[in-house]
């Protein structure tokens, strides 16, 4: 292949290498950012950024003549996005800034930072965390941009998106299978190959066989030596995956984010899910604690972080990060978001140790009910330093750190005091299983009456299943649950199956194989890796999907087990992290359960009173099971929109009009071209030279004023060397009607055997020679 033609299949590879890379840029931004229904949709904003810095590069820096105005103008519209992703709710009209813009972007990027040092994956999309990966998006777009359209060379094209990767690549830690290696490290290979290619030189020092010095650009040796390297990386990383250990780190994000930011805390997962990844406790301390009522502590004290919701199969996460400051003596959780029995109040002044969690929430004994003001003293957050999620969870937004601070009151519930009105129906009578428990002496709880409690006006989505949901899942929960006529029955029987049928095993000595935990297999098939042995995250998982897939609410709470008692202050340590169940009970809300089989850190096991499944069985009619409900969301659960949210928002109203008027620039060339050819008919040549001029700008060639228009088709292609002399007679020689419709037809045949097809559509969406033109 000759140097040329190598040329252009480089650069045609580097642009096809290059959103490649910047597919797996954000493909690889899944391992380690969020999703839901809740957080912004961090994909589209990434995607459009690097669209509009594109966009943006090429109306802007090339269609104006001063470069150093194109610059600045460019240099605007990316401050302009940054801010607007940001920190959108400090703008006026949603795009200019307001009074508390810099006040607001100063927390955001402490946010951000915050989320860098001492987030686990999957962290949440936090505003400022997103500006940034959207400024360098927008930016990847204009070096793409540049390098496709001529003005840069194919590194320009290829490089950023690559450097990006393996940035990226760093920060995740969780091992990645073959496939995601293979497509890496031949993604890789293609744009070592397109470099190659691109390369400005001829020719190099190697010789062929024959003697005669080799092409530097020669295809078939650039593509050996990108595949052999690839090869050699995917053999490395296979290599390095077999010897790393399966591990995962719990301390300040890896020895790279210690050494910036000199972090030695631990860090918690926001998120709950089906993988098996491993906790290496060190015992460090994460929080302490001063009750004022110390005999508190005769009740397991759990201290609650947040509730998470939505289940996407894998992953349970939060529906709505949505948060609101707090005001200073004001109740913090909701009544449907909280449990309705027996409560008892208990305040409590928390020290942080090395507690760190990305969105900077804060442990509190059972359900936070008001913040209170602490001394002014170092450290010490006061109550409006905080904010509060749906859920009830406080947060302090800029990110809790050692020797942090504060004092609250929260209720703890009192279960044990409500299990009689639990099992009890709505008359004050005990439900079948209860009564028979209770006839054969092993349940001493007296029926009670139930109270009232509204359910929340929402509580259809915390019964949602994913899409595709094993249906043998919700066989076995009704196999389970075999006997059982109410919710708290059910979900009695599944705590018990859980944690003490002995059917389960709590162990981190597993191993994971590399792979995530498929949840039918763990629990249905005896010869899957790790059958029903795991801890905390897989019992709560376990126990919440279960539960959904008999129709019941459920949602997963992670936070801390009960710490203990040292000189008079309760010390929790990174040991105590903890995750359980909370169900919706009828007439109490959100009742907590424990479906981990651990002793020695969690209180002893209520339902080991009875043997459920006995006595089940022995009760004289049995239910039909019901048939398990549709996994998907039921009617109404999302209100109705028109349209989607983001495209009503102000900036990305912008750049789909930008879309839209750079989609309308082949339709306006068509309409030129064709008055064109009309002139033509006529015998006006200069048609055809006008039209032949703004195609070779547009597609990126560089043309001197100071040429004549002989000189220019001579340094284009000869064969347009006839009409250029008809154009020139026309011009210099005032020769009229030497025009013909073929001379067009003819120029545009030479114009295709000399650029290839990728450029050629590039050019046609260039809005430059009609910018020229106006």
């Amino acid at each position: 292949m000759e140097a040329h033609d190598a040329g252009i299949m480089g650069r045609g590879l580097g642009q096809v290498t290059g959103l490649a890379a910047f597919g797996l840029v954000v493909a690889r931004l899944g391992r380690l950012l969020a999703t839901g229904p809740s957080p912004a949709d961090w994909q589209v904003i990434l995607i459009a950024s690097a669209l509009l810095g594109g966009v943006t590069w090429w109306l802007v820096v090339r269609a104006l003549t001063r470069q150093a105005l194109g610059l600045m103008v460019f240099s605007i519209v990316a401050l302009a996005l940054f801010v607007r992703v940001s920190v959108p709710g400090s703008l006026m009209a949603g795009l200019i800034p307001g009074p508390g813009t810099l006040e607001a972007l100063a927390t955001e990027m402490a946010k951000a930072a915050d989320v860098v040092r001492h987030g686990v994956p999957p962290v949440e999309p936090v505003g400022g965390l997103v500006a940034v990966l959207a400024m360098v998006s927008f930016l990847i777009g204009a070096s793409f941009t540049w390098g496709a359209l001529g003005g840069g060379s194919t590194a320009a094209v290829v490089v950023p998106p690559f450097v990006m990767y393996l940035q990226i690549s760093v920060f995740d830690t969780r091992p990645v299978g073959l496939a995601w290696m293979s497509v890496s490290a031949t993604v890789l290979a293609l744009g070592m190959a397109s470099m190659a290619l691109g390369g400005r030189g001829e020719a190099g020092s190697t010789r062929d066989w024959r003697g005669a010095v080799r092409p530097r650009r020669s295809a078939p040796a650039a593509l050996t030596t990108s595949a052999t390297v690839a090869a050699i990386a995917l053999v490395v990383a296979n290599l390095g995956a077999v010897l790393a250990p399966e591990s995962r780190l719990t301390s300040g994000g890896g020895p790279l984010i210690r050494a910036l930011f000199g972090n030695d805390a631990q860090s918690f997962d926001r998120w709950v899910d089906l993988r098996q990844r491993l906790i290496n406790p060190s015992g460090a301390i994460m929080f302490t604690a001063k009750l004022d009522d110390p005999a508190i502590t005769q009740i397991p004290l759990y201290w609650r972080m947040e509730a998470l919701d939505h289940f996407d199969g894998i992953s349970w996460t939060r529906s709505d990060s949505s948060t609101e400051p707090y005001t200073a003596g004001s109740t913090i959780t909701d009544l449907s978001e909280s449990y309705s029995g027996t409560v008892i109040s208990v305040t409590q002044e928390v020290e942080i140790g090395g507690l760190r969690t990305g969105a900077g929430i804060v442990p509190a004994a059972g359900s936070p009910a008001e913040v209170q003001p602490l001394s002014p003293i170092p450290g010490a957050l006061q109550p409006s330093d905080f904010e509060i999620y749906p859920d009830g969870a406080i947060a302090y937004q800029s990110g809790v750190s050692s020797g942090h601070s504060y004092r609250l009151i929260s209720q703890v519930q009192d279960i044990n005091g409500d299990l009689g009105a639990l099992a009890s129906g709505p008359e004050g009578v005990l439900s079948p299983l209860f009564a028979a428990a209770f006839e054969a002496g092993q349940w001493d709880h007296p029926p009670v009456v139930q109270p009232e409690v509204a359910a929340p006006a929402d509580l259809t989505r915390y019964m949602t299943l994913p899409p595709g949901f094993p249906p043998s899942l919700a066989v076995l929960a009704r196999e389970v649950t075999a006997g059982a006529t109410t919710d708290f029955e059910r979900a009695w029987m599944l705590q018990s199956w859980f944690r003490d049928s002995g059917a389960f095993t709590y162990s981190t000595e597993v191993s994971t194989g590399h792979r995530s935990l498929d949840l039918a297999a763990w629990l249905g098939d005896p010869a899957s890796p790790n059958f029903r042995t795991g801890y905390c995250e897989q019992f709560a998982a376990s126990m919440a999907v279960m539960a959904r897939s008999l129709g019941m609410g459920s949602r997963v709470i992670w936070g801390f087990a009960p710490g203990e008692d040292v000189d008079g202050r309760i010390v929790v340590r990174d040991s105590n992290a903890h995750a359980w169940v909370e169900l919706w009970i009828d007439g109490f809300g959100w009742v907590p359960f424990e479906p981990t089989p651990r002793s020695g850190i969690l209180p002893t096991s209520l339902t080991a009173e009875f043997d459920t499944a006995e006595i089940a069985s022995g009760l004289s009619t049995v239910p039909e099971p019901a048939p398990p409900p549709d996994p998907t969301p039921p009617p109404n659960t999302v209100p109705p929109a028109s349209a989607p949210t983001w495209l009503t928002e102000p900036l990305w109203m912008a750049m789909a009009g930008i879309l839209v008027l750079l989609s309308s620039v082949p339709f306006m060339k068509r309409v030129r071209r064709s008055r064109r050819m009309r002139r033509l008919s006529e015998g006006e040549v200069s048609a055809a030279w006008d039209e032949i001029v703004d195609r070779l700008q547009d597609l990126g060639t560089s043309i001197s004023p100071a040429w004549t228009p002989l000189e220019l088709a001579d340094r284009m292609d000869p064969r347009l060397g006839e009409v250029a002399a008809r154009y020139s007679a026309e011009i210099y020689g005032e020769q009229q009607g030497l025009g013909r419709r073929s001379d067009l037809e003819e120029a545009e045949g030479y114009l295709r055997s000399n650029f290839g097809t990728g450029r050629r559509v590039v050019a046609i969406l260039n809005p430059g020679s009609l910018i020229r033109n106006l």
